[in-house]
């Protein structure tokens, strides 16, 4: 287990993450503890607003993330627009839209 691993387990046991499956047609689901951003952008003139979903989390849990992938956390389904190493890779950023 490297250190970014063992920063997420203890993020996890301390309550400030959430599991997430990520559900692929073409491969096995996984589950995994990942960092969870809602931010709202507004857009149209400030006539709406848009909820921009991010999921952060040690790229070695699902390295097999693709675009087109789904994703369920508490119950609701997501799917994956975006896929992103950061840091020096060992981190990936996931942006989601709800299905």
């Amino acid at each position: 287990m490297n250190t970014i691993q063992r920063i997420y387990k203890a993020a996890a046991r301390a309550g400030l993450l959430r599991s997430v499956t990520l559900i692929s047609p073409t491969r096995s689901s996984r589950t995994a503890w990942v960092e969870w951003r809602e931010s709202d952008d507004s857009i149209l003139h400030d006539l709406v607003l848009a909820t921009e979903i991010t999921i952060t989390f040690p790229t070695i849990e699902m390295a097999e993330i693709r675009q087109g992938d789904a994703i369920l956390a508490d119950g609701k389904r997501y799917q994956v627009r975006d896929v992103r190493a950061i840091h020096d890779g060992s981190e990936t950023r996931a942006r989601l839209s709800p299905l």
